[in-house]
């Protein structure tokens, strides 16, 4: 709801917290691997823009939607493309 997503937006002043994740294990793990290990550990995989096919959200910013991700967060950091 709108209401759940405008409790869990930072203030403006305030950068989203963000749990760095630990690397891969194996690092020589495979793409279908590493997904599935991403989404058991609270990643979100969500489809992009007209600029890039996938969006691959941080748990920390998971709640949020594809909009305010956009918005409130930094690429590389709450998520990569």
């Amino acid at each position: 709801s709108k209401r759940a997503d405008a409790a869990a937006k930072p203030p403006a002043d305030r950068p989203l917290p963000v749990e760095h994740q630990p690397l891969a294990n194996p690092p020589d793990i495979s793409w279908r691997g590493m997904r599935l290990s991403m989404t058991k550990s609270g990643w979100k995989i969500r489809n992009g823009t007209d600029f890039f096919a996938f969006m691959y959200i941080n748990p920390c910013a998971a709640h949020l939607s594809k909009k305010d991700v956009l918005k409130l967060c930094k690429e590389g950091v709450h998520y990569f493309t």
